[in-house]
């Protein structure tokens, strides 16, 4: 038996895996890298938005915009205010959670001339719980159109009664999106 060889073997086994160790800690270090930088865009985006105007019963949505001018594909964040003038509490269960909605009207949704192939979609918006006759803010990002022009966008809110899917608040807001 040739011991020399094994022991090469194995110096060449550590080698290996010493090199292989290095590698992934140099691929996570990027990914955590560029994950990092993201999310404190994102952050900063959310820090430099207005906060809404306070709802109230008598203006159950407010937006921190009224009117969004921006460029194509780039995208938004709109800070929602929501009141609950229910005397209910309303849930926050991920099934069917109080959350805000994104619909636009052409030319900014599917089927508009000129086409779109990407509306507008909002993406990471949580269901929150909120407590009767108080208020909670909502932030919504969404990414504008691939297409010009302007156009009218919808916020809807549905909000359920804590434990039931009875819907007992029902309110929509409009606001004016232009994309350069």
């Amino acid at each position: 038996m040739n011991k020399k060889g094994a022991l090469e073997l194995s110096i060449n086994a550590i080698v290996i895996l010493i090199i292989a160790i290095t590698m992934l800690g140099l691929a996570l270090g990027f990914t955590r890298g560029m994950f990092g930088k993201a999310s404190g865009q994102f952050d900063e985006m959310i820090s430099t938005e207005a906060e809404p105007p306070t709802p109230s019963s008598s203006e159950p949505l407010t937006f921190s915009k009224e009117k969004i001018i921006t460029e194509a594909s780039k995208p938004v964040i709109l800070k929602i205010g929501v009141y609950n003038p229910t005397g209910e509490d309303l849930s926050a269960s991920q099934s069917g959670g109080t959350r805000p909605t994104l619909s636009c009207l052409p030319p900014f949704h599917a089927g508009a001339p000129p086409e779109d192939p990407n509306p507008p979609t909002s993406f990471g918006v949580n269901p929150k719980a909120i407590k009767k006759q108080e208020s909670a803010t909502y932030i919504m990002k969404f990414v504008t159109p691939t297409v010009t022009g302007s156009g009218i966008c919808r916020v809807s809110m549905v909000g359920y009664k804590a434990g039931s899917t009875v819907d007992l608040l029902t309110s929509s807001k409009d606001f004016i999106l232009t994309v350069k």
